[in-house]
């Protein structure tokens, strides 16, 4: 609530909301694609029966992949 009392929220409770969601989107995105990275990887092990190498090379290039966004976003 505002200092005026009519229920609007303040410009610090806007700006915190807007760092959680920013946070929470960082987060999505970097576990989506570990998911998505292993979830290529799976498959192409089950069509190069190739199992586990390519599902652990793609967790390891979703996770690189994912930090390297992270740091872009918060430098």
């Amino acid at each position: 609530m505002d200092a005026d009392g009519n229920g609007l929220p303040d410009a610090d409770w806007v700006r915190d909301q807007r760092k959680q969601v920013n946070a929470a989107g960082v987060g999505l995105q970097f576990g989506a694609a570990i998911v998505v990275f292993a979830l290529a990887g799976n498959w192409a092990d089950g069509r190069f029966g190739t199992k586990p190498w390519l599902l652990v090379l793609g967790v390891a290039l979703g996770f690189a992949g994912g930090t390297i966004s992270l740091l872009k976003k918060f430098k």
